[in-house]
């Protein structure tokens, strides 16, 4: 939101796995949760309910409405390595921040 602010370019695009994602949070996040959500440029629901594969679909639609990847992938499996991996396939340049930590060019 800070970025957004600073630079009027920048636009907030949330693609969020269901409706009810919150729902089991605490209310310090839920409030953080529903302040970024007003004021997103746009919020796109993969599911109105939770699924079993509701977070795959939202790593899908992040990818499949994006022209970069830019993640913080720091494991060979998981949801951020199939996303990333997503992502090369679709040929999607892709910037790994953990990598640029670890090899110290940040």
């Amino acid at each position: 939101l800070k970025m957004k602010n600073k630079y009027k370019k920048v636009k907030l695009h949330l693609y969020l796995p269901c409706k009810d994602q919150s729902a089991k949070w605490h209310n310090s996040d839920k409030e953080m949760y529903n302040k970024i959500i007003k004021e997103a440029d746009k919020v796109v629901y993969v599911s109105e309910n939770y699924t079993p594969f509701c977070m795959a679909e939202r790593n899908r639609a992040l990818v499949d409405n994006s022209s970069l990847c830019i993640a913080y992938c720091t494991q060979p499996k998981g949801g951020t390595a199939y996303t990333v991996g997503y992502a090369m396939d679709n040929d999607l340049e892709v910037i790994n921040i953990a990598q640029l930590i670890e090899n110290k060019e940040i």
